[in-house]
């Protein structure tokens, strides 16, 4: 059960970052 846990944090933690860099690229594109 914990290795379910972990692995449904470790996806969260992907999507957050997947999240902040398509925010950073946004602003880069805007600063273009």
């Amino acid at each position: 059960m914990r290795d379910v846990a972990s692995y449904i944090n470790e996806r969260k933690r992907r999507m957050d970052y997947v999240e902040i860099i398509h925010k950073w690229q946004h602003t880069v594109e805007y600063w273009q």
